[in-house]
């Protein structure tokens, strides 16, 4: 068996979810989640769109959508709403910038559905996320 049908065991794992019959095909799916997973975190700050990702896997936008959701366990869709809050709440945690700032900074296009979601993800607002964060005078 070659070596290059050999993944890291978090990549094992992942592998193990796509849900293939053979061990082949789930890593070369698993290679193509992991293609897709990288351009989504290096482009979640712009808009990126289901065809973008699928077509950076090589897969069908469908099937894409189905064999992501199976290996990560969320949709494509809110894997990049979850980065784009992480990024959000490392902005408001580490620097002095406003919500909204932060807000578009990350890709969100509305400050009230921002507010709403990082709520829900983090059960703080985003302003009483940046407002305990200690205030440096110069």
């Amino acid at each position: 068996m070659s070596n290059e049908r050999h993944l890291p065991c978090a990549a094992a794992l992942g592998a193990s979810r796509v849900g293939a019959a053979r061990h082949a095909t789930r890593v070369d799916l698993w290679r193509c989640i992991e293609q897709a997973r990288a351009e989504l975190a290096e482009r979640a700050g712009e808009g990126v769109s289901l065809r973008t990702l699928s077509h950076a896997a090589g897969l069908s936008p469908w099937h894409f959508q189905r064999v992501f959701k199976r290996a990560c366990g969320e949709t494509p869709h809110a894997a990049l709403r979850r980065m784009r809050l992480e990024a959000a709440h490392r902005l408001l945690s580490e620097t002095g910038c406003s919500v909204t700032e932060a807000c578009f900074a990350v890709g969100f296009s509305s400050v009230g559905s921002f507010c709403r979601l990082f709520r829900r993800s983090y059960g703080r607002s985003p302003g009483s996320v940046r407002k305990s964060q200690p205030r440096t005078t110069a």
